[in-house]
């Protein structure tokens, strides 16, 4: 009984500190935004804008963005299950490399940016002109060839363009084979094993942290932090796993909208799978930002071309190599 007491006084006390705060955001939005703005603009020359009521309100408007910034970030805080600190450090360390990467190539890096966005959003292929370009015989020729030529460690992949009626594929490098390449270089060599280690374990953790064999392994390096025959074991797994994962690259991705028009009309992102694999659920979801195409490749003389959009399969063919 007593429990159940303090159960009710419990939550009757953070309903109304909930209440208490959104009298507070509701208040300090009124004030801050609601409120004409109007006499800025008539009092600004003879400085008459900053009486009390207006300084009042900007107190109120830095009220609001205070709230809006703690609710968002706890909100993040707790969908992604990191704590703010932690999450406040990744993005900030992702903030820090915007001013090299908008400067990068300037200004042609700059003009590129809205061109792809542009191109993504807005600029988008019809059906009838995929399925046209796929039963071109060079279109046909561009992707058998690229499939007999594929790249080690990782699945080929990159951006296709429409341009005179052909889908013209441009492979771009994935880094994950980038990686892996590295990584086989320093097996042998049990102090370039340790360094390839610690400098890529957060990027595996983050990749590939739900395998259950890299979970596995990583209870157990926690245990032995210097165990390099773990290290070893998790680098090469790493590298196996990279071989089914495609990830672009966006710095060359971006580059292949510098000069307009020169290569066509952008239709999407794609990627090579091996053994008639069909779209996994990662590529799905990345269909919602982006078209996707899998090209799900069969035998020497056979593939599946599917163009994902929206979450879902929109168009899938059969291609054959005559």
């Amino acid at each position: 009984m007593h429990r159940d007491k303090m159960g009710v006084a419990m939550t009757n006390l953070i309903n109304e500190l909930w209440l208490s705060l959104s009298k507070i955001i509701t208040l300090s939005f009124q004030e801050a935004v609601l409120d004409p703005f109007s006499g800025y603009y008539k009092t600004k020359l003879d400085n008459a804008y900053w009486d009390s009521r207006n300084k009042k309100a900007l107190w109120y408007r830095i009220i609001v963005l205070l709230a809006t910034v703690v609710i968002l970030s706890s909100f993040i805080s707790i969908s992604t299950k990191q704590s703010p600190w932690k999450l406040a450090a990744e993005n900030y360390a992702l903030a820090r490399q915007g001013w090299p990467m908008m400067t990068k190539d300037f200004p042609m890096r700059l003009i590129a940016y809205p061109r792809m966005w542009w191109s993504v959003n807005f600029n988008r292929p019809k059906k009838d002109d995929i399925d046209e370009a796929l039963n071109d015989s060079r279109t046909k020729t561009s992707i058998f060839g690229m499939l007999r030529t594929r790249l080690s460690f990782s699945e080929i992949g990159g951006a296709a363009f429409l341009k005179d009626g052909l889908l013209v594929f441009y492979p771009i490098d994935s880094p994950n084979r980038l990686i892996a390449l590295e990584i086989k270089g320093a097996l042998d060599d049990d102090v370039r094993l340790a360094e390839k280690y610690h400098k890529y374990k957060d990027v595996i953790q983050n990749k590939f942290g739900d395998d259950p064999a890299i979970r596995k392994m990583g209870v157990a390096i926690a245990k032995k932090p210097d165990d390099k025959a773990t290290m070893k074991r998790i680098l090469m797994h790493f590298a196996v796993l990279s071989n089914f994962d495609y990830e672009v690259n966006f710095d060359e991705l971006l580059e292949l909208f510098y000069y307009k028009d020169s290569k066509g009309q952008y239709a999407g992102q794609f990627h090579v799978h091996k053994m008639g694999e069909k779209p996994s659920s990662m590529d799905l979801k990345s269909s919602k930002i982006d078209n996707i195409f899998v090209l799900s490749e069969i035998s020497d003389y056979k593939t599946t071309f599917y163009w994902l959009k929206g979450g879902k399969v929109f168009f899938a063919k059969d291609i054959s190599k005559k």
